[in-house]
């Protein structure tokens, strides 16, 4: 498992660095997935619980990763939020869903 911390700028992905950047950017990031939302059949009361989860944990690391983020870091973030707001069944699909759909960094 390679943890090595990448740098805000060695991120190509514009999904990904949307997720790193500051201010409004993470809500541009999480208005790509609403795709994923829809294929994993989420409601509106889970897509907000998410939503808040995650990006309070994004800020966490924000303001502890001093502008570093490693990749691993950024998926468990969004893995552990999915976990918190999702059934048994609607988390295997949101798995599959991200198997299907890998973020490039």
């Amino acid at each position: 498992m390679n943890t090595t911390p990448i740098e805000k700028s060695d991120l190509t992905d514009s999904s990904a660095q949307n997720l790193v950047n500051a201010g409004d950017s993470l809500s541009t990031r999480l208005a790509d997935m609403e795709g994923m939302y829809k294929d994993i059949g989420l409601t509106p009361d889970q897509i907000d619980k998410f939503e808040d989860d995650y990006k309070r944990k994004v800020e966490a690391l924000k303001t502890h990763g001093r502008g570093t983020y490693d990749k691993q870091s950024i998926e468990a973030t969004k893995d552990q939020s999915m976990r918190t707001v999702t059934s048994n069944e609607e988390y295997q699909r949101y798995l599959d869903w991200k198997k299907n759909n890998p973020v490039q960094y």
